[in-house]
């Protein structure tokens, strides 16, 4: 009986979480039993940019091989609507925070990221 599962995704954390204007993000995200880690994005309900996220210590994610992976979302202008959501992938499947949908933040707005149940 095989116990392999999907990976796990956990801690999602998006800074700042009330970008200013063209201020960068940089999500991070633990993630275990992972092949790969993507940060999936778009802007204003474009098409989704694929970001690959690494856990090298380099791409805001704090030390190399500690399981937190990071990636950055280039910085929008004001009210520019940022949405993404964190994959990862293994043999077993495919894990997304959030579930369904993604997390969104409007660039210059008080409130902070939120999770968004469209797609």
């Amino acid at each position: 009986m095989s116990t392999a599962t999907p990976p796990t995704i956990s801690d999602v954390v998006a800074s700042p979480d009330q970008p200013q204007a063209f201020e960068p993000v940089v999500v991070t995200a633990r993630v275990d039993d992972a092949d790969t880690v993507d940060l999936l994005s778009n802007v204003a309900l474009g098409a989704d940019t694929t970001l690959p996220m690494a856990d090298d210590g380099a791409s805001g994610d704090g030390a190399a091989g500690d399981g937190v992976y990071g990636a950055t979302i280039p910085g929008q202008d004001t009210g520019a609507l940022i949405r993404y959501r964190v994959e990862a992938t293994n043999d077993e499947g495919t894990a997304s925070v959030p579930a369904t949908g993604y997390t969104s933040v409007i660039v210059g707005a008080t409130g902070g990221c939120r999770p968004a149940s469209t797609s």
